[in-house]
């Protein structure tokens, strides 16, 4: 992995990871119930992070 070395970098990050993710767990052969949960986590995981992007951005 490369070295970051500003927010936006670590924002552009965190959309491609968060993008992988889903595609992931679309593609899964899990049942909807694990997707449906993962998805949430996800979800859940990309809104915190975003949250902690943007009050370094605004720091």
């Amino acid at each position: 992995m490369d070295h970051i070395f500003d927010i936006s970098q670590l924002r552009e990050l965190l959309n491609e990871s968060s993008r992988e993710i889903q595609e992931n767990i679309s593609s899964s052969t899990i049942d909807f119930g694990t997707k449906s949960l993962l998805d949430s986590i996800a979800q859940q995981n990309h809104y915190v992070l975003s949250g902690i992007i943007e009050y370094l951005e605004n720091k």
